[in-house]
């Protein structure tokens, strides 16, 4: 009988993990916080309940409905910005439904099979382009597949830039984007002189989703999730902030030793083999110049550091390109986006991927924050998908083309 009962609740877990979570009377404020002391409150209201930031940058938290007066009795001034966030989930995930159908790629987020498959598409259409390799595997044993553009023509020891998207899996705004960029290369290659020319001369790697098991999970899941999908020892919360695990500076500051917090930075530094494995390839190939690792949401271009509020020794070569791309993408659309290092713009962040690829000598590390400013936040509507690649596929020319002139 023990035996029995034991199976009826390990069915009842693995059941309960399968489920789809609702967000059904969740909103998501806006807070203004006006002095130091309201900051502290905050912090401490997250930590005690584990709330869910969707944006520190500018103070977007979620609440469930038995929290939805927390700030209110703190004292803390602040707006409804989402009323109901599983109304937006729904809307967005009947639109996205209806546009998949299109043979247009671009017109809906996919899923990883269909990402694959897409790929797979491209590399047979473009044999001489196109190649794809594995570089590691996740928590649950499924491939992270890189996607290499590189033209026989043109210098053999040509710079490469590598751009990488989902390593917090409900960011799907990151995963159409870099993909959107892929797509741009290639088909204007032979076509277009400019991209030609930049094709010729760098050598491109695309990573489209670091965290795949994460990624499946907010299709089959739980929507907002942010973490992978390793089960951590001693309780029952799953998922590491593989953006918080990165070796270098790991864990002092702007992270959480909380299992069951959506920032936890994991046991040790490099213990998640999503962002080891995406480490391991950065530091191991030639002649990287350039990386990108975006995120969504916030519209901020930001470089190192993000561990420390000082900035790097050549911040001033950095920043002189930094704004050349934030105005080639308000040249696109008129969007904004702010631009500086990632502790001075948006918050202390310790074991951050774009500290790594510095430190390891990639000046050009960027961490980038894509649309909106919170209308939507992660929930992006379909119909923004190829606005905000186009804005970024003119930023990532800027970058190119002054990565190209300096070698």
């Amino acid at each position: 009988m023990k035996k029995l009962i034991f199976l009826t609740l390990l069915v009842f877990l693995v059941t309960s993990e399968d489920e789809q979570v609702s967000y059904e009377g969740h909103q998501v404020v806006r807070l203004k916080i006006v002095n130091d002391s309201q900051r502290e409150i905050v912090n401490q209201l997250v930590a005690k309940h584990r709330l869910d930031v969707w944006s520190e940058y500018l103070n977007d938290i979620r609440l469930p409905p038995e929290l939805k007066d927390i700030f209110t009795q703190a004292g803390i001034e602040h707006t409804i910005h989402i009323k109901d966030l599983q109304h937006i989930i729904d809307e967005v995930h009947a639109e996205n439904l209806k546009a998949s159908a299109s043979d247009d790629f671009f017109s809906a987020y996919r899923k990883t099979s269909e990402v694959m498959n897409w790929i797979n598409g491209l590399k047979t259409k473009y044999p001489s382009l196109i190649t794809t390799s594995e570089i590691g595997k996740t928590v649950q044993g499924q491939s992270i597949v890189a996607v290499h553009l590189q033209s026989s023509k043109g210098s053999s020891t040509k710079p490469r830039i590598v751009y990488n998207s989902c390593q917090h899996a409900r960011e799907w705004i990151t995963v159409t984007t870099v993909t959107y960029i892929l797509n741009f290369l290639v088909t204007g290659y032979g076509t277009n002189d400019t991209i030609t020319g930049l094709v010729d001369a760098i050598d491109w790697t695309f990573i489209p989703i670091v965290n795949v098991d994460g990624y499946d999970y907010t299709w089959n899941g739980n929507r907002l999730w942010r973490k992978n999908r390793n089960k951590n020892k001693g309780n029952n919360c799953y998922g590491v902030d593989t953006n918080r695990n990165w070796p270098y500076k790991w864990n002092t500051g702007g992270s959480s030793n909380d299992p069951c917090s959506d920032e936890y930075h994991g046991p040790t530094p490099g213990s998640e083999p999503e962002n080891t494995a995406l480490a391991n390839y950065v530091k191991n190939t030639p002649r990287v110049t350039g990386y990108i690792d975006f995120h969504s949401y916030s519209q901020l271009w930001m470089c190192p550091w993000g561990y420390s509020s000082s900035l790097p020794p050549n911040y001033d070569k950095i920043n002189k390109l930094m704004g050349p791309i934030v105005d080639a993408i308000r040249g696109t659309h008129g969007v904004r986006y702010q631009k500086g290092s990632i502790a001075n713009t948006i918050y202390v962040a310790s074991g951050s991927s774009a500290d790594y690829t510095y430190s390891i000598g990639i000046d050009y590390s960027f961490a980038v924050e894509l649309r909106d400013t919170g209308n939507y936040g992660f929930v992006l509507p379909t119909s923004q998908i190829k606005p905000q690649a186009e804005e970024i596929v003119a930023a990532v020319l800027v970058m190119a083309n002054a990565i190209k002139n300096q070698n």
